[in-house]
């Protein structure tokens, strides 16, 4: 059995998320299941940096994408319009791992579609096993949509998780084209925005999903570079990182190797 980590948009707090995600290997690796994992980021300082400091190790195959001269544009609607965004990276982080699964002849029972700056709960590993391989070959596994309605909002939106998305491979494959899509699309009165688009691309072309199973829960977003918090919200204070994460004193070794 084997899984994919298929990791795309700026690198941010890599010093930490390296460590996580070498730890996420070991956990995943003990069950006896193989994993390899993919990346396409922007080719920036920060990310060149990373690769001088051996961070870009544990990537079974990974590229970066020139910036364009100006720079990207900070703005929701300018941005989602450009070849030069979220989507753009998530659906090159898929050509990579596709190419990679072309050349070697090898399958995925799951593909975990992400950002770099994540932070995956422990308990969320006991999910991971013999069991998914029991769904079908086009089945998303999302948390379910719920409605925003707050002082601050001029209408009530549907927001979803844009943290990651889980999925057979033939439905990463599937949703990571649809998602690159919704960013390209030229209709005047829909500019997809903020945490709506994943949620807003399953619903618009139809993709199967499932909200139930434990594979669908949220991961959580890694916003500090410390080694030692990680954010639960916008409006949430910051929990510590889990010991279970910190057992074998890798991560102390990189809070102490860059100062953090």
């Amino acid at each position: 059995m084997r899984v994919a980590f298929q990791i795309s948009g700026i690198l941010r707090n890599w010093e930490t998320a390296y460590v996580l995600f070498s730890q996420y290997k070991k956990l995943i690796e003990k069950k006896g299941i193989e994993v390899d994992f993919f990346i396409h980021t922007w080719d920036d300082e920060y990310a060149r940096l990373c690769i001088e400091e051996g961070l870009f190790d544990i990537f079974t195959d990974y590229d970066l994408t020139p910036l364009p001269r100006q720079g990207i544009e900070d703005k929701t609607r300018d941005r989602s319009k450009s070849l030069y965004s979220w989507s753009y990276s998530m659906f090159l982080s898929s050509v990579i791992r596709r190419s990679y699964q072309y050349n070697k002849k090898v399958d995925y029972i799951k593909v975990f579609s992400c950002r770099p700056d994540i932070y995956v709960p422990y308990h969320y590993w006991s999910y991971v096993g013999d069991k998914m391989a029991l769904e079908s070959s086009y089945m998303l596994n999302y948390p379910p949509y719920r409605k925003s309605a707050t002082n601050n909002d001029k209408w009530p939106h549907l927001v979803s998780d844009d943290l990651k998305i889980v999925g057979t491979q033939e439905a990463i494959d599937l949703f990571s084209l649809n998602f690159h899509l919704m960013y390209l699309n030229n209709d005047p009165s829909f500019i997809p925005t903020y945490h709506t688009v994943p949620g807003l691309t399953i619903m618009r072309y139809g993709l199967n999903y499932e909200s139930k199973s434990g594979l669908a829960e949220k991961w959580k977003i890694l916003r500090r570079n410390d080694g030692k918090y990680v954010m639960t919200g916008h409006n949430s204070d910051d929990v510590m990182i889990e010991q279970e994460y910190l057992r074998d004193g890798m991560m102390q070794k990189h809070i102490e190797r860059f100062g953090l």
